[in-house]
C-alpha cells in the first residue's frame, strides 16, 4: 500500500511538473516580426452615432467611414527596425444630419466637394515609415507633397485642416499608425496576463488614453487580446478644433478585442466599441457669450487585415 501511495505521489509530482512546463511554454514574446516583401491589405470601418446640443437645439448625426490601405514590408534594417510603405487605396465617408445626406468618396475626385478632392490627394501619398519590433513609429516621410497638391487643386489648407493634420502630417501619422501598433508588451505574456499602454488622443494635447490589454486566449496560430480603455480630463481642458480654442470636459471608454497572428504580431481582426461624452465651451462668435455644447457619441470600429 505504501509503495502504491509513493507511486501515486510520484505520478502527481511529474504530472504537475509537466503541466507547469506546458503553461510556461504558453508564454510568448509578442513582437512585430514580418518578412521583407510581404504585402498586407487593411480595411477599417467606423460607424458613429452622435447626439449634440447647441444653443438649445438638439442635433443627431450618423456617420460611416470606410478606409482601405496597403502596407508593404520593404526592408529589415540593421538596427532591427522595419521599413514599410503605406498607401491609401480608397476612403469613403457618409454623413446624415438634419435630413441631409453627404457622401465624400476618393473614387469621385471630380465631384463638387472639397473632401472628394482631398481624399483623392491622399491616395497619391507614398508614405515610408520606420517602426520598431515593439510597434513604435520612429520615422515617417512622404506626406510633404500634400500641401503642393492642395495648392494645385486650389484647396485652401484651412478647409481640410483637421483631416490634413490627422492623415498627412508627421504628428497625425505618428498618432494614427503609431497607436495602431502599440499593443506589444515589454515581456513574455501568457493567458490572463495584463499590461497597460498610454496613448495621446490626437488633437487633444495632454489628454491620455489608458489602455489595459489582457491575453484572453492563445491558440496554435493566434493570440486574442481583450482591451479596456479609459480617458478622462481631471478638469476642464483646452483643446483646438478647426483652428478655434475651446474648453472641454472629456470622458471616453473603449472595450473590445484584437486577434493577432502569433508569429508576425500583425492584427488579423479587431472590434472596438467606444463611448465618448464631451462638453465643449466656447465663445459665441456674435455675442462673445460662452456657449456650452454637450455631446455624446457611440462608435463601432472594425479592422480587418489580410496578406495580399
Amino acid at each position: 500500500m505504501k509503495k502504491l501511495l509513493m507511486k501515486a505521489m510520484s505520478f502527481m509530482v511529474v504530472a504537475t511538473l509537466i503541466l507547469g512546463q506546458a503553461c510556461t511554454e504558453q508564454k510568448l514574446l509578442l513582437r512585430l516580426n514580418v518578412e521583407q516583401g510581404k504585402k498586407y491589405n487593411y480595411n477599417v470601418s467606423m460607424n458613429n452615432h452622435m447626439q449634440q446640443e447647441m444653443q438649445g437645439t438638439q442635433m443627431e448625426m450618423d456617420q460611416k467611414m470606410a478606409m482601405n490601405m496597403s502596407m508593404e514590408i520593404l526592408e529589415k534594417l540593421e538596427n532591427g527596425n522595419i521599413k514599410m510603405r503605406m498607401n491609401y487605396q480608397s476612403i469613403r465617408m457618409e454623413m446624415k444630419m438634419m435630413g441631409q445626406e453627404m457622401i465624400m468618396d476618393s473614387e469621385k475626385a471630380e465631384g463638387d466637394t472639397t473632401l472628394n478632392a482631398f481624399f483623392d490627394i491622399m491616395k497619391k501619398l507614398d508614405l515610408i515609415t520606420e517602426m520598431t519590433p515593439t510597434g513604435k513609429l520612429v520615422k515617417v516621410s512622404g506626406f510633404e507633397t500634400i500641401f503642393q497638391e492642395l495648392a494645385d487643386k486650389n484647396i485652401p489648407p484651412q478647409q481640410v485642416q483637421q483631416l490634413a493634420q490627422a492623415f498627412s502630417t508627421e504628428e497625425g501619422l505618428q498618432n494614427m499608425f503609431g497607436n495602431s501598433f502599440q499593443y506589444f508588451p515589454e515581456e513574455k505574456v501568457g493567458k490572463g496576463d495584463v499590461w497597460n499602454m498610454a496613448f495621446q488622443i490626437p488633437g487633444m494635447e495632454g489628454v491620455e488614453m489608458q489602455t489595459n490589454y489582457e491575453v484572453a486566449e492563445i491558440s496554435a496560430n493566434q493570440v486574442k487580446l481583450n482591451i479596456n480603455t479609459i480617458a478622462e480630463t481631471p478638469e476642464t481642458h483646452t483643446i483646438s478644433s478647426y483652428g478655434m480654442q475651446m474648453e472641454a470636459d472629456i470622458l471616453l471608454n473603449q472595450t473590445g478585442n484584437i486577434d493577432l497572428d502569433k508569429n508576425t504580431g500583425m492584427v488579423i481582426t479587431s472590434n472596438i466599441n467606444q463611448d465618448l461624452e464631451m462638453t465643449m465651451k466656447m465663445p459665441n462668435p456674435q455675442t462673445n457669450e460662452i456657449m456650452e455644447m454637450p455631446m455624446k457619441m457611440k462608435s463601432e470600429i472594425k479592422v480587418e487585415v489580410s496578406e495580399i
